[in-house]
C-alpha cells in the first residue's frame, strides 16, 4: 500500500510538471507569434539592393559597362519635365514653384536645371537664364533658343524643341534610418511633382537610382510579405485539414510570422 501510494504521488508530480511544461510552451508559442506579428510591420531591406541582382547574365554585365561609362552620383534624384512649351509662362512658374519647394524637403540641396544657369547679357553683365517676372512665351523662346545654341550646359539639360528638360536634385544621407528616411525624401518631392502637374498641365516625372532603388526596395518588401502571408495559410490549412486539429494549425503560424526579417539598423547606419 505505502508503495502504491509513494507510485501515485509521483506520478502525480510528474504529471503536474509535464503541465507546467505544456504551459510554458503555449507562452513561448504566444511570445513568437506576438513577436512575428509586430516584425511583419517593420519588414525592410538593406538598401544594397545590387547584391540581389549580381550574376553572370549578359543584360547584368552591359549594366555594369553602363554604370562605368556613365557615372553619377547614386544620391542624385532627376527630374524629367514635358511640356508642349517650356518657354511658356505658366510652365515656367509651375516648376520654379517645384524646384523652391522641392529645396525645402530635408536632405535636398541646391538644384540644378536650366533656371539655375548664370548667363552672359549683351552688355557683358551676368544674370539668370530665366529672369523673373517672366515675359511672354515668344520672348522667352527666343532667348531660350539663342542661349542654347553657344551654352553647352543648357543643351544637356533642355531638349531642342524645348518640349524636355531635366533637373537634378541632390540628396544628402537622411540619417541612421536610411531607408525609412530615404522613402520619405521621394514621397514628399513626389507630392511636389503631383502639385506642379496641377498647376501646369505638364509632366513632371521622378527617375534617377534614389527612385529607381526606393520602388526596387518597396517591391521587395511586398513581395516578402505576400509570401510569407501565403505559406502561413497554407501551412495553417494543411495542418487543420491533416491534423484535424485547430490547435495544431495555429502552432503552423510561428515559422512563417517569425520568418519576417527585421531592418538591420546598424548597416543602415553604416551606409
Amino acid at each position: 500500500m505505502a508503495s502504491g501510494r509513494r507510485f501515485g504521488r509521483a506520478l502525480a508530480s510528474v504529471l503536474t510538471g509535464v503541465r507546467t511544461g505544456f504551459s510554458l510552451l503555449w507562452l513561448v508559442l504566444a511570445a513568437l507569434l506576438i513577436f512575428g506579428a509586430t516584425g511583419a510591420a517593420r519588414v525592410t531591406f538593406d538598401d544594397a539592393l545590387l547584391r540581389f541582382f549580381r550574376s553572370d547574365f549578359p543584360a547584368y554585365e552591359e549594366f555594369l559597362d553602363v554604370a562605368r561609362a556613365f557615372e553619377s552620383d547614386s544620391n542624385d534624384v532627376i527630374v524629367l519635365i514635358e511640356a508642349d512649351d517650356l518657354a511658356d509662362p505658366k510652365v515656367l512658374t509651375a516648376v520654379s514653384d517645384f524646384l523652391l519647394d522641392a529645396q525645402f524637403v530635408e536632405g535636398v540641396r541646391a538644384a540644378v536645371s536650366p533656371l539655375s544657369l548664370q548667363v552672359t547679357g549683351a552688355d557683358g553683365a551676368a544674370g539668370p537664364l530665366v529672369a523673373f517676372p517672366l515675359p511672354d512665351r515668344a520672348t522667352m523662346a527666343a532667348r531660350l533658343d539663342e542661349e542654347r545654341a553657344g551654352n553647352a550646359a543648357l543643351r544637356r539639360l533642355m531638349g531642342p524643341d524645348r518640349r524636355a528638360m531635366v533637373a537634378i536634385l541632390p540628396l544628402a544621407a537622411p540619417g541612421a534610418d536610411f531607408q525609412e528616411g530615404r522613402a520619405g525624401q521621394i514621397d514628399a518631392l513626389a507630392g511636389l511633382t503631383d502639385k506642379a502637374e496641377a498647376a501646369s498641365g505638364a509632366r513632371l516625372r521622378l527617375t534617377g537610382y534614389p527612385v529607381l532603388r526606393d520602388r526596387v526596395s518597396r517591391g521587395l518588401v511586398s513581395d516578402v510579405v505576400l509570401l510569407n502571408l501565403i505559406g502561413a495559410a497554407v501551412g495553417f490549412v494543411v495542418a487543420v485539414i491533416a491534423l484535424r486539429s485547430v490547435i495544431l494549425g495555429v502552432l503552423t503560424l510561428a515559422g512563417p510570422l517569425v520568418a519576417f526579417p527585421l531592418p538591420d539598423r546598424a548597416t543602415m547606419a553604416a551606409r
